[in-house]
């Protein structure tokens, strides 16, 4: 019975640390096209981006991102090439860079944190929806509110 009410009991969102870094060192941040099957990927980074002013980050320039980001994707363990990341940082200023990627059925969004000096994760999340009766995230705009919630309990 305690096994059963320790298993309700768990958070929707996981939050790991990565590594020995000091997020709050990170103060501009970019974020990439979520990896999205229903399509809505660059909708969602372009709402987490115009959220990041509100918890006090800067985003890097969306645009630099994006050209960049045409040439080298991240792979499918949000990893990126060194390369990638210096381009990143030189071109956008970017500390870091927000890489999120749903689910096929939208049941969970995994979000990984990247800094852009070594391409080192610096943060790594599992977000489940927040009403426990709902199996999977309704919408874009509940996957941007969780990822704001993600970033804002790192400052």
């Amino acid at each position: 019975m305690a096994l059963i009410l320790l298993g309700c009991a768990q958070p929707r969102t996981k939050v790991e640390q990565a590594g020995e870094a000091d997020f709050a060192r990170y103060h501009k941040l970019g974020v990439a096209p979520f990896s999205d099957p229903r399509g809505q990927g660059r909708l969602m980074a372009d709402s987490v981006n115009a959220g990041l002013r509100k918890l006090l980050y800067e985003p890097a320039d969306p645009v630099a991102l994006m050209r960049i980001l045409a040439n080298h994707k991240p792979n499918q363990d949000s990893g990126m090439s060194l390369e990638a990341l210096e381009l990143i940082r030189l071109q956008t200023g970017a500390d870091a860079i927000v890489l999120g990627r749903m689910t096929p059925d939208w049941s969970a969004l995994l979000l990984t944190v990247v800094e852009t000096e070594l391409g080192e994760p610096v943060l790594h999340a599992v977000a489940r929806p927040r009403n426990k009766k709902q199996a999977a995230f309704a919408s874009a705009d509940e996957v941007v509110q969780e990822t704001l919630r993600i970033l804002a309990g790192r400052r």
